[in-house]
């Protein structure tokens, strides 16, 4: 088969040699035992191989070794692995395009003569990133690590965390071009067989050419509705994946991502941070209601403000109309498109400092904002209380970062129905987004499950967290417990009949 290696040493260095064409940074090392006539052909691509590791553990062991006589053949090879090379992670393979995927992804293949196999060395040796917290998820109390771009390193960081059996890693490979390893984990024990299935489902659709980080995956995974709410979680710390995991939820991991998707995904856990379980049951609590509150202020501040002074004068005091109406003297912009130019303008330094470097961008944004508000208000461009509610909203917002983009598109959008509506208009934006919410789903689980359910054992650790002696880690798991439930209706059902 063209597809298949051959018994001539030389032809299957030839048929590689075509397939990396030109590549100088592929090694062809040919070897002839000491005490035997036995040819050997390391490859390996340099800067992506350990070569001292090589040296040691196979060239030196392959020129020194003593064979015995007329071996040739699966026993030549069976005796190679088994009784000449010291390395631990190797295995046999034959065919050509799983040997070159193999080789671009930093193993070593060892072609024997008469062998119509090869044998695969994992000798990885390329550079790669320190575990290190990750910007986005700092903390001031818990673990300071973060994953890599590494598949391996992210999987033991978990696997350091929880020390079962049960936790079980499913490799497959995604993108035609790129080849790259997606890691699914979960613990067998607790998960969902129905969302386990779903999910491996739709990752065997994906027929795609290149897959680099895990957002890929994500939007061809995610459930297809047309929204700005995230229907997957992700997180670059191995903590927090190590709790989702507990909780009955399904990780998964893509090489060369740091971001570790998590499924299914509600509505509340996006108020959720892994610090609140390294503090006091109190201090969680509390900081999520205030979480809760600023996406309620940061979505809402803006269309309230343009509804009551735009259409209900009447609900504003006396004074501070009288307040709003001196400031906007000379301003030639309606109060509408004073605000949307702000709002644009405050999301423009916002992106702008998320761009440079850390003490530079924190810089700009803070410089930006004070200097364009004060020379906007001195110039009569901009109204005083614009500048107040544009600097409210953007603070509430930057308290919410995993809902950060949700809350963008929701502050336009209400805004939009306030311009033309005034509070009706906000009335009706809400209840457009609730009824959204209600019917999104994440893999089949309500991602509103904490508001259609509200019972004791769903509010232990959604908006408040209780105490740790007080939360039923069997009641924590919000997906299982649905399934538990209708389970039980069902056995009562089936001993009724």
């Amino acid at each position: 088969m063209i597809n298949m290696l051959s018994h001539n040493i030389n032809e299957n260095i030839s048929k590689l040699k075509k397939i990396y064409n030109n590549d100088k940074f592929v090694q062809y090392r040919e070897l002839e035992a000491k005490y035997s006539p036995i040819r050997y052909c390391l490859i390996s691509i340099n800067g992506m191989v350990d070569n001292e590791e090589l040296t040691i553990n196979v060239v030196k062991q392959l020129l020194v070794s003593k064979y015995p006589k007329n071996i040739a053949g699966d026993k030549l090879i069976e005796f190679v692995s088994k009784k000449v090379l010291t390395t631990i992670d190797l295995v046999t393979i034959s065919n050509v395009d799983d040997i070159v995927s193999n080789i671009s992804f930093g193993y070593s293949l060892l072609l024997v003569d008469t062998c119509d196999k090869a044998i695969l060395i994992n000798s990885k040796g390329f550079e790669k990133r320190d575990v290190t917290e990750p910007d986005a998820e700092r903390v001031t109390k818990g673990p300071k690590e973060g994953f890599t771009e590494s598949l391996l390193t992210n999987t033991s960081l978990v696997r350091k965390k929880i020390r079962n059996p049960k936790l079980k890693f499913e490799i497959m490979v995604l993108g035609n071009v790129t080849k790259t390893r997606i890691c699914i984990s979960y613990m067998d024990d607790i998960v969902s067989r129905q969302i386990l299935k779903e999910v491996k489902k739709r990752l065997n659709n994906i027929d795609v050419d290149i897959i680099l980080e895990s957002e890929y995956v994500c939007e061809y995974i995610q459930d297809r509705s047309i929204s700005f709410f995230n229907t997957i979680g992700n997180s670059e710390r191995p903590d927090v994946i190590a709790a989702k995991l507990l909780e009955g939820k399904i990780a998964i991991f893509t090489d060369g991502s740091p971001s570790v998707l998590t499924i299914p995904h509600l509505f509340i856990e996006q108020f959720e941070v892994n610090e609140d379980y390294y503090s006091h049951y109190f201090i969680a609590s509390f900081n999520r209601v205030l979480r809760i509150f600023c996406f309620i202020l940061s979505t809402s501040i803006p269309a309230l403000y343009i509804a009551l002074i735009t259409y209900h004068h009447q609900m504003i005091p006396q004074e501070i109309m009288v307040s709003i109406v001196s400031s906007r003297e000379g301003v030639p912009f309606p109060s509408i498109i004073e605000l949307i130019l702000m709002l644009i303008t405050f999301e423009i330094l916002r992106e702008a400092g998320s761009r440079l470097p850390q003490n530079i961008g924190q810089t700009i944004s803070i410089v930006g904002a004070l200097v364009l508000g004060e020379a906007a208000v001195s110039a009569r461009l901009i109204s005083a209380p614009i500048v107040i509610i544009t600097a409210l909203t953007g603070i509430t917002s930057l308290a919410l970062p995993f809902i950060l983009e949700s809350v963008i598109f929701i502050k336009f959008y209400l805004l939009l129905f306030c311009s033309f509506f005034g509070l009706y208009g906000y009335i009706f934006g809400v209840m457009s987004i609730a009824i959204h919410l209600m019917n999104l789903k994440s893999f089949g689980v309500d991602y509103m499950t904490f508001y259609t359910d509200l019972n004791k054992l769903d509010i232990q650790d959604t908006a408040i967290r209780t105490p740790w002696w007080n939360i039923d880690n069997g009641a924590k798991n919000l997906v299982n417990y649905r399934i538990k439930k209708l389970q039980k209706k069902r056995m009562k059902s089936n001993e009724r009949n």
